[in-house]
């Protein structure tokens, strides 16, 4: 595999990345604007107690899941952005400064 391809295939693995990136920024705001019921919700709503107990858990585990959702996307979303704009680059710089002098 020549110096070329190798560029051609870290490009290639940038793009997808960069890809990969955008989609978890774009759950993360998503999931900013996301409402779920909360415990004070269902707690508001004058529920018979075997309801409210129903429900309570769940309202609960949603609350706790959209936190999750949201920190993993935002963090995911970072440090690929990192890898895509100081990693890959300077891979590749490194590889065009080899390719430069072998010639």
């Amino acid at each position: 595999m020549n110096k070329q391809e190798i560029i051609k295939r870290v490009e290639g693995i940038e793009q997808r990345l960069t890809s990969l990136q955008i989609t978890m920024e774009l759950l993360a705001k998503h999931t900013e604007v996301i409402q779920v019921v909360t415990t004070d919700d269902l707690y508001s709503l004058n529920l018979p107690t075997d309801a409210l107990i129903k429900c309570w858990d769940k309202a609960i585990n949603g609350h706790y899941l959209l936190e999750s959702t949201n920190d993993i996307a935002f963090n995911t979303s970072e440090v690929l952005s990192s890898i895509c704009d100081e990693e890959l680059y300077e891979l590749k710089s490194i590889i065009k400064d080899v390719m430069e002098f072998d010639l």
